[in-house]
């Protein structure tokens, strides 16, 4: 998975786009087990699109995080709306569903029943926050953000994850168990990110550190 400004990059008979159509395309491509033939390869884009994440779940269905400035990608909704989520089929022959998310992805994961995890940074107001969310709004100007699809599509939920006072919380890594427990972790600027109380380090400590905002490293843990 990546991004490709070439002509001639390379697809396979039948994928479901062959040739670039913008500035730039993103592309998904499987190699087999022993990294020699391409199962498939295929484009996505209209315009101009850019890849950030991807994720396979166990029937082989990718799903590939990238941001389009175009309207005629599936998903568009604005040029400001942030990153579509695509649903791409396991042969590499059609996409299933496309779905903005906002903000931009940093990393994705998949669980046994086909949901897909979703974590990364977003704006105040940017990010497509479920009813009942933990945390329904951005501190600051931007906080992380975590989230949950099901196989078709649908949000579970998705909410930020920041402190009071985030200007720069940002949700790096997810990861998913067997019961659906969705773990992050990430940097934190903010001096109140929330903790739980007994936890290894509750507070966040010193907030300079040469002359510069301190960040703190934390892990957090979502139920399903």
């Amino acid at each position: 998975m990546g991004t490709t400004r070439s002509n001639d990059f390379p697809t396979t008979e039948g994928a479901y786009q062959r040739e670039r159509r913008g500035r730039s395309d993103i592309y998904v491509t499987k190699i087999d087990r022993e990294g020699k033939p391409m199962v498939y390869s295929t484009l996505l884009g209209e315009s101009d699109e850019d890849a950030h994440a991807v994720a396979v779940d166990r029937e082989g269905d990718v799903y590939v995080a990238g941001l389009s400035l175009s309207a005629s990608y599936p998903g568009f909704v604005s040029h400001s709306a942030g990153e579509v989520v695509t649903k791409l089929r396991a042969d590499g022959r059609a996409v299933l569903f496309p779905v903005t998310i906002g903000g931009r992805i940093a990393a994705m994961a998949t669980d046994t029943a086909g949901s897909e995890y979703f974590c990364g940074a977003a704006g105040a107001g940017h990010l497509a926050v479920t009813p009942g969310a933990f945390q329904p709004v951005a501190g600051g100007s931007s906080a992380g953000f975590a989230g949950k699809l099901n196989s078709t599509g649908q949000f579970v939920y998705a909410s930020y994850l920041g402190g009071a006072s985030s200007g720069s919380d940002q949700a790096q890594s997810i990861s998913v168990d067997g019961q659906g427990n969705a773990y992050v972790a990430g940097s934190a600027f903010s001096p109140d990110f929330s903790t739980k109380k007994g936890a290894f380090q509750e507070n966040f400590g010193a907030t300079m550190c040469s002359n510069l905002p301190c960040s703190r490293g934390f892990a957090a843990k979502i139920n399903p």
